[in-house]
């Protein structure tokens, strides 16, 4: 075997080794030169996942004639969705929901009419339950934290608080 050729197998393993990482590296080099060029027009805030695990907050709903549960945002976005939902049981079959709404310091901000119904059952019992979820939009908000309130409208009965917890909305 002669010297070139050995040389050459030498320079060949050598410059695979490059090929494998070297466009990973161009590529990451021309992100950062991009980023530094652009400043802050390149910094954009990914979409916010109202409900996920880290952003929302599970509250109990224990009134006279409904129990339940709603699932609301801990902090939302102007002018992004918000989107709550829960469940709902009725201690009195004959008397059902018949819209759920979301009031933002004082002010209805979104209502649902729309219920899934599901049938659970405990002791040999059928109880029904009442699935809902009201998506509205932040529009003309202050940053800070408001008042989230949940009133149920029943037939033949006063609206009926259900529950109430803060949101801090951000621009």
């Amino acid at each position: 075997m002669s010297f070139a050729t050995d040389t050459s197998r030498k320079h060949n393993r050598t410059s695979k080794q490059y090929q494998i990482w070297l466009p990973s590296l161009l590529a990451f080099a021309g992100l950062a030169i991009l980023v530094a060029i652009g400043g802050k027009s390149w910094e954009h805030s990914l979409p916010y996942d109202e409900m996920s695990p880290t952003n929302s907050q599970t509250l109990l709903i224990e009134t006279e004639l409904l129990q339940g549960m709603a699932q609301v945002p801990k902090s939302a976005q102007i002018g992004a969705p918000a989107m709550l939902n829960g469940r709902l049981l009725s201690a009195d079959p004959s008397v059902q929901p018949e819209s759920i709404t979301v009031y933002l310091d004082g002010k209805a901000a979104g209502e649902t009419e729309v219920f899934l119904s599901s049938v659970a059952s405990l002791n040999g019992q059928n109880f029904l339950v009442r699935s809902w979820q009201i998506d509205f939009f932040l529009k003309n908000m202050r940053p800070g934290n408001h008042t989230l309130a949940l009133q149920a409208a029943l037939p033949g009965h006063e609206p009926i608080a259900l529950t109430q917890s803060t949101i801090f909305i951000f621009r």
